[in-house]
């Protein structure tokens, strides 16, 4: 079952429509017991152009020379996969199993800091 992910950083690259289409999210946070110090590390801000330049690339746009983007259409966009690994270091959030996020649906939120882990639960 695909796990939602709601996302609040509309400059960042990775959202759609809202939604996080990003295939591996890592969330950063060490020892902190507060979810305003968590951050998730995948962010990219939309004026990136060498991340912009390489999804392109993979989409296969014919101003890159790379062909026709067949093989992008074959494979469909990211959200189509059953779950969206989430690595996380926020050792102290009760969703963080070995390094990893059980949440069921998770919610970035836009912050001061960047954009922190709403899900974030000590």
């Amino acid at each position: 079952m695909a796990r939602e992910i709601d996302c609040e950083a509309k400059e960042c690259l990775h959202n759609g429509l809202g939604k996080c289409t990003a295939s591996i999210i890592q969330v950063r946070g060490g020892a902190t017991y507060s979810r305003k110090k968590t951050y998730c590390n995948t962010h990219t801000d939309k004026t990136d152009s060498f991340m912009i330049t390489a999804i392109e690339h993979m989409k296969g746009n014919a101003d890159y020379g790379v062909g026709d983007g067949a093989a992008y259409e074959t494979a469909g966009p990211l959200t189509e996969f059953p779950a969206t690994p989430i690595s996380c270091t926020a050792i102290k959030c009760r969703h963080n199993q070995n390094y990893l996020c059980s949440a069921k649906d998770i919610q970035m939120n836009r912050s001061a800091r960047g954009v922190s882990c709403g899900t974030f639960d000590a």
